[in-house]
């Protein structure tokens, strides 16, 4: 891949990187990761919350203490999609993190509901993925980041108490980096995602969660027919933190279902609890378009069975994710198709010598490569 086209997700991977080595130890407690995506919310959890102390670290700030007697961990509000997906990455990276809640405020498609009603997402979709062409955008899909099962019914049943089920719904939330400010595009995002709701913040934290294996919930207010003033925003914080401290009160400490015991620091050594391992995943983004000419170099048929060829020489195993990627070069927007290739049980010699070999098969100047630590356990069912 071109050196440019790496140099936002290097800085990005730099500052994190830097974030976390700069941090203090990650706490060992299990806690809950609260995400806020307005001012308004952060001031009102705060308020409600009991704060042990707060960390800032890459310019982000978290607030580590207790709401509703369980332990959390709370970002504050960072104004933009990418920052809170950068935050949520720091966030699960540094502490013990069993499972994230969302609240935010959100769009509704239709005008059918009354403010202050409430949507809880079942997945969350990122519309603004595409490529524009001559005739305005054009959305090429993606696959939407489930929310957890578990915690969505905990986060509907604690709403309803709260506020009565005729002002609860729950589906499709999709959010972006841009504002949609045109009646014809939001009905566009509704029938191509066959969405509630539409916003800014959400989907990039809960893609992060995915990719990390952390399970989340998303409970978001509606903006029907209201204004962004203090008439509003407080009534709906409230609406969102006693939410919250509902699902709090019912899921913990049975969220996201992570196992309570803490694994070895030896990789590769069984975990005194059962079968778990500590690990160390390395993750590769293989472009696959030519370096010079910013062409294809394979179909992606092709592409997929090359890399297979050449994975399955240095690899007992490996996984493949087909994804897209795109980047501005000089105003002129990209689009590429990438492979994502999951590493595991290996090392970094190995992994290396299979870049090399993707390098140039592929016609790439670079392969990203990133090295995850992570915790295994083979699961064989109840005994």
């Amino acid at each position: 891949m071109k050196p440019a086209r790496w140099t936002a997700i290097f800085m990005i991977l730099c500052f994190l990187a830097c974030a976390a080595s700069a941090a203090e130890p990650a706490q060992t407690v299990h806690c809950t990761g609260i995400l806020l995506t307005a001012p308004a919310l952060t001031d009102r959890f705060l308020s409600e919350a009991e704060i042990d102390h707060t960390d800032t670290t890459g310019g982000m700030t978290f607030h580590v203490g207790s709401l509703s007697g369980q332990p959390v961990v709370i970002l504050e509000s960072q104004g933009s999609e990418a920052l809170l997906a950068a935050g949520t990455a720091l966030m699960l990276s540094r502490y013990d993190v069993s499972g994230v809640l969302i609240a935010g405020y959100v769009q509704p498609f239709q005008a059918q509901s009354s403010p202050l009603d409430v949507v809880i997402a079942t997945q969350l979709v990122s519309y603004d993925t595409g490529r524009i062409t001559d005739s305005g955008m054009e959305w090429t899909g993606t696959a939407g980041y489930p929310a957890d099962a578990a915690l969505t019914n905990y986060a509907w049943d604690a709403v309803v108490a709260m506020i009565g089920e005729n002002h609860v719904s729950r589906g499709i939330v999709t959010t972006g980096k841009t504002d949609v400010a045109s009646e014809t595009v939001a009905q566009r995002l509704q029938s191509e995602f066959g969405a509630m709701a539409f916003g800014t913040q959400g989907a990039a934290a809960a893609e992060v969660c995915g990719r990390c294996g952390v399970p989340y919930a998303a409970v978001y207010t509606l903006t029907e027919a209201v204004q962004d003033t203090a008439e509003w925003t407080e009534p709906a914080a409230d609406v969102l933190v006693k939410s919250l401290k509902g699902v709090l009160t019912q899921a913990v400490p049975a969220t996201a279902g992570i196992p309570a015991e803490p694994a070895q620091d030896t990789a590769g050594t069984a975990s005194s609890e059962g079968p778990a391992y500590t690990d160390v995943q390395y993750v590769m983004y293989l472009g696959t378009n030519d370096k010079d000419t910013n062409q294809p170099v394979f179909t992606q048929a092709e592409a997929v069975e090359q890399a297979k060829q050449i994975l399955i020489r240095h690899f007992g195993g490996y996984t493949i994710q087909e994804a897209s990627g795109g980047w501005l070069d000089e105003g002129e927007l990209y689009q590429e198709y990438t492979l994502v290739i999951y590493l595991s049980d290996t090392t970094p010699e190995k992994v290396h010598a299979a870049a090399d070999e993707l390098v140039e098969t592929f016609h790439q100047s670079s392969v990203l490569i990133q090295t995850n630590p992570t915790r295994t356990e083979f699961y064989s069912g109840n005994e």
